[in-house]
């Protein structure tokens, strides 16, 4: 990816994030836009990418914390007939009065990346676009749902160990119950359960016997 010096909020995005701030308007990001045009003047005064060649749909959208959020879109080489540069990056909104909007925007310049045409080798990378939403809490992002999920996404999910339960524990449940089924099999006969005791008194022994040796009750 480029060298981007960061985004800049585009004067209909500062309109939409000040009316959403005071509970006027919501912020729901649409897309993230990809072009490869050089800037021609004030990046806020930016009303459209100066060239869009691709139209990226949203992967996640994340709080960040102190008033930032970060949108995860994906971007492949897989439909490009002709290679592009990745040289400006714009963030679109739906703006209830306007219709989208382009929200915030960055232009890496001549420090653009190359995105190759497609051929023997598939170009894959996550796009982490950075911006402002204040003190806004209503803040929603349509997301694709036929896009893949971001790998560190997919890796926080997989670990969740409220999601997921373990091979170790799900190995250890199994040889407990089979170590069940065993002992129903051979009618508890084969001595599969001790329990110890520091001493009998107290307990009415109606099968078996205390082995006072390793202070447990055996049952064959």
């Amino acid at each position: 990816m480029g060298q981007f010096n960061g985004s800049v909020l585009t004067e209909d995005g500062l309109s939409l994030l000040s009316r959403a701030q005071i509970g006027a308007a919501s912020i729901q990001f649409t897309r993230v836009g990809i072009g490869d045009g050089f800037p021609s003047g004030d990046l806020r005064l930016q009303t459209k990418l100066v060239h869009e060649t691709m139209s990226l749909p949203l992967l996640e959208l994340k709080l960040t914390g102190r008033g930032q959020t970060q949108i995860k879109a994906a971007i492949n080489n897989t439909e490009l007939n002709q290679g592009v540069f990745i040289r400006e990056i714009g963030l679109f909104a739906n703006d209830p009065a306007k219709g989208e909007i382009l929200y915030a925007v960055a232009n890496a310049g001549p420090l653009a990346d190359y995105l190759p045409a497609a051929g023997t080798d598939v170009v894959e990378e996550i796009v982490n676009f950075n911006t402002v939403i204040g003190s806004t809490e209503n803040v929603t992002a349509i997301v694709s749902q036929q896009a893949f999920v971001a790998v560190d996404t997919f890796a926080a999910h997989v670990n969740d160990m409220n999601v997921h339960v373990p091979l170790s524990v799900i190995s250890a449940l199994i040889t407990r119950v089979q170590t069940l089924e065993d002992a129903l099999l051979n009618d508890f006969k084969n001595n599969i359960f001790k329990v110890s005791f520091s001493n009998p008194i107290g307990v009415r022994i109606k099968r078996g016997w205390f082995d006072q040796t390793n202070s447990q009750l055996v049952i064959k």
